[in-house]
């Protein structure tokens, strides 16, 4: 069971989310339980202690009256505690998707509170429907934002991620069909998916796509003709892996 959090200072808007959410999940029969409702941020943070562990989404509104804790002071809360939380703003204010992006939030949408009320809820019910499935396939594709926009490739498509050469914070992810490069830290994909090889300080491979292994001079060849350096430590742990892998 998922837990959904709603922060709104405005009272009827409020409760638009809350049925709204709440009618989707109860249509779609999906796997969340609203923990909190509430226009006070302090609320939510108050409970970091379950969403900490508890796979959770949060809509935001992003300009709280009369608190100093904005939406977005919140997310970079959730965010510290919660990495994989998924996080979708409302606001009034397109324009905030700016301060959004400055602070690295990578939200999973943005509801403009001034479209209709059929729009609102359709969108809503889209990214439920869209994170069930995400999180069903979890382990089976990997996610990563750029601009704001989460993309979603199939680890089996995946040759490597590598960090970028001067550009601190940065990864490559090299697929069968596209390169891409956003920001990120290659030890938590590391973690988050454990299918994949950390064979270099800067590589993290699908060794599932490698054609050959020159150990003589550390070096994977993909499928598709990239290349991915292996340290000399890793050397040992990648013959063993792809005899394994017959």
């Amino acid at each position: 069971m998922q837990y959904i959090y709603i922060l709104e200072d405005d009272p009827e808007y409020r409760d638009f989310l809350k049925k709204q959410v709440g009618n989707a999940v109860m249509i779609e029969n999906l796997p969340y339980s609203i923990q909190l409702v509430t226009g006070d941020p302090q609320a939510i943070v108050a409970d970091v202690d379950n969403f900490k562990e508890q796979p959770s989404l949060f809509f935001l509104d992003i300009e709280i009256n009369n608190s100093k804790f904005s939406g977005v002071d919140l997310a970079t809360f959730v965010r510290a505690h919660a990495k994989d939380a998924d996080i979708i703003f409302v606001t009034n204010h397109p324009e905030s998707a700016l301060l959004i992006v400055t602070n690295k939030i990578m939200p999973l949408d943005l509801i403009q509170k001034g479209v209709s009320a059929g729009t609102s809820t359709a969108m809503i019910r889209q990214d439920l429907i869209d994170i069930t499935h995400r999180r069903q396939r979890a382990g089976k594709d990997l996610t990563y934002t750029v601009a704001s926009v989460m993309h979603t490739v199939g680890l089996d498509q995946i040759s490597y991620l590598a960090t970028v050469p001067d550009n601190p914070g940065t990864l490559e992810m090299v697929s069968e069909n596209e390169t891409a490069e956003f920001h990120g830290n290659l030890t938590d994909y590391e973690q988050k998916y454990p299918e994949m090889f950390r064979c270099h300080k800067s590589y993290l491979v699908n060794l599932e796509r490698v054609a050959s292994f020159d150990a003589k001079h550390r070096t994977l060849t993909f499928v598709d003709g990239n290349r991915a350096e292996v340290s000399f430590r890793k050397v040992a742990s990648v013959r063993r892996l792809l005899a394994a892998r017959g």
